[in-house]
């Protein structure tokens, strides 16, 4: 079976991580704020940060599924991650 590479709406562009997104992702991952709910906190480290998407993407290789950045079309930028794990 081949794995989905992305997903796309009329607003959104939904694809796994890769290794460009790294320093964009760790902008909000390192925020205490925006990552209080999650399981392990705010990344202290950008290395924190690809580690955290490595294990995404070795998730979604083995899996099919995992957390994928979620890119908004009209800014043309990431503005989060949603997905499964």
């Amino acid at each position: 079976m081949a794995l989905r590479t992305h997903f796309e709406t009329d607003r959104l562009i939904l694809r796994p991580f890769e290794d460009t997104d790294i320093a964009t992702a760790f902008q909000w991952m390192s925020d205490p704020v925006v990552m209080r709910f999650m399981p392990f906190g705010a990344d202290t480290s950008i290395e924190m940060t690809r580690e955290r998407i490595g294990r995404y993407r070795a998730h979604h290789a083995a899996h099919g599924f995992a957390k994928w950045l979620v890119i908004e079309r009209e800014a043309g930028g990431p503005i989060g991650y949603a997905g499964l794990m």
